[in-house]
């Protein structure tokens, strides 16, 4: 069975993200990845290629972090204090639950 190195134009599941080189098998590549666009053909010529995906890649990688950095601040800004009946020596009665939480 013969390969091919082809160079993903977008993020394919199993596969891997833009702008990876990845082997596949000849007839994948050549009947469904290129035809459909999701992929390239790895050559010198597709350098340039490449480099306009990887950062392309970069670019939202990055956007992506700031946003999850930000949603991380904001989750750690957070406290829940809850009341709790508990015992004698401190041991609580049951547990917390999901409408405990909820009613805050």
């Amino acid at each position: 069975m013969a390969n091919m190195n082809v160079i993903l134009a977008t993020k394919i599941e199993g596969l891997g993200c833009e702008a990876d080189l990845v082997t596949v098998k000849a007839g994948y590549g050549r009947n469904y990845l290129i035809p459909q666009g999701l992929a390239f053909e790895a050559t010198p010529a597709n350098q340039r290629f490449i480099n306009m995906l990887q950062k392309k890649r970069a670019e939202r990688e990055a956007a992506e972090l700031a946003n999850f950095q930000e949603i991380a601040a904001k989750i750690a800004a957070v406290t829940v204090n809850l009341t709790l009946e508990a015992g004698e020596n401190g041991k609580v009665f049951g547990a917390i639950t999901n409408q405990q939480i909820a009613e805050g």
